[in-house]
């Protein structure tokens, strides 16, 4: 997996088993992300996110932990995930947008969400990624990276020690999942 080195610090290898585990953490007893998966059926959080991991390819992949410094300035350039949802509502057509380019959009400069998120940042926080020739793409943590777009678009100043579980990738794009 190529990094450019002055975008992402190697920290660690890590295995699919604690990328998920860093997913769950992130999600799994959110009741918003329960409610949301069990309106999809699901009964557990496991098997809804195994029906986008699987897709994606994510178990296969290798990984690693890199801390992101400046991720004011980083994070705007990585690229949104293939979410039907997010595709659907935000991405105007584009198959990849940065989040510089997401946050433009007026429904995530109004999402109640991610402003929530950019006035209650967390101090540490890990998002999952996959590095492809385009650019790294976020398969976790969509609301925390357009959170830090739009507060850099914004000006505001967030300080977090932002890192991302990387998968490494040579594919032009990822498969749309979900359902939107």
């Amino acid at each position: 997996m190529t990094i450019p080195q002055e975008k992402l610090a190697f920290v660690r290898r890590l295995t699919w088993a604690e990328v998920f585990e860093i997913w769950q953490g992130n999600e799994a007893l959110r009741p918003n992300w329960i409610a949301h998966f069990q309106s999809r059926g699901f009964t557990t959080w496991d098997a809804w996110r195994m029906t986008y991991a699987v897709p994606l390819g994510l178990p296969e992949r290798e990984w690693a932990l890199y801390e992101v410094p400046s991720p004011l300035v980083n994070v705007p350039q990585f690229r949104g995930g293939p979410f039907a949802g997010w595709v659907k509502r935000f991405y105007d057509g584009r198959e990849a947008p940065t989040f510089a380019e997401l946050v433009q959009h007026p429904s995530i400069q109004q999402h109640g969400g991610v402003l929530d998120i950019i006035a209650r940042f967390p101090a540490e926080t890990i998002v999952t990624g996959v590095a492809l020739p385009s650019g790294v793409r976020i398969v976790e943590g969509m609301h925390r990276s357009c959170a830090l777009a739009l507060a850099a678009a914004r000006g505001v100043f967030i300080t977090t020690r932002l890192y991302i579980a990387l998968g490494s990738g040579d594919e032009e794009q990822l498969p749309v999942v979900g359902q939107g």
